[in-house]
């Protein structure tokens, strides 16, 4: 079993993935970043992967119609956010519903950025890069889920939240 002060340090990757995502999609939304294609194709990268992340953070267990997991399955030393509650008993049933978008990005960065596929081929022109993305409303529904973790794991009241509400506030 987890203790406490191993989730207030594991609390600490959580405010890391959600400022990143944060901050990258920001970037990319503003247009605050160098023209150079590298840069901004780093910043979708990291976008997509910090969403994947939180993603199988918040919603490891959510299951599609065809009962199939929708973001991933539970690895042995994955951090999810119900082990927060487990630590006193409690389930995460506030947890706000997946979204079709939550799912589309989940998958357009399985599809697009973690693995190399044939559906990726009209994706590869600088007309297409970044267009499938909708950052701002991805972090929008993330920030759902944050903050309802925020505001219903047990004991959370540490200088790391109060951070992730900062964030929050501005994402």
């Amino acid at each position: 079993m987890t203790t406490r002060n191993e989730l207030l340090q594991d609390l600490k990757t959580i405010r890391y993935e959600f400022q990143m995502l944060a901050a990258t999609a920001d970037r990319l939304a503003s247009g605050r970043y160098s023209r150079d294609t590298a840069v901004k194709n780093a910043l979708i990268g990291s976008f997509a992967l910090h969403a994947r992340a939180l993603l199988h953070f918040f919603y490891w267990d959510a299951k599609g119609r065809n009962g199939n997991s929708l973001f991933g399955r539970k690895q042995a030393n994955d951090v999810i956010a119900e082990d927060f509650f487990s630590v006193h008993r409690k389930t995460w049933a506030r947890r706000p519903k997946t979204t079709p978008t939550l799912v589309r990005a989940k998958h357009r960065a399985d599809k697009q950025i973690a693995h190399i596929i044939h559906t990726r081929r009209p994706l590869n022109t600088p007309k297409a890069r970044g267009k499938t993305w909708h950052f701002q409303t991805i972090v929008k529904h993330l920030s759902r889920a944050m903050k309802s973790f925020l505001d219903n794991a047990p004991q959370l009241d540490t200088a790391v939240s109060v951070e992730i509400r900062r964030t929050l506030e501005h994402a």
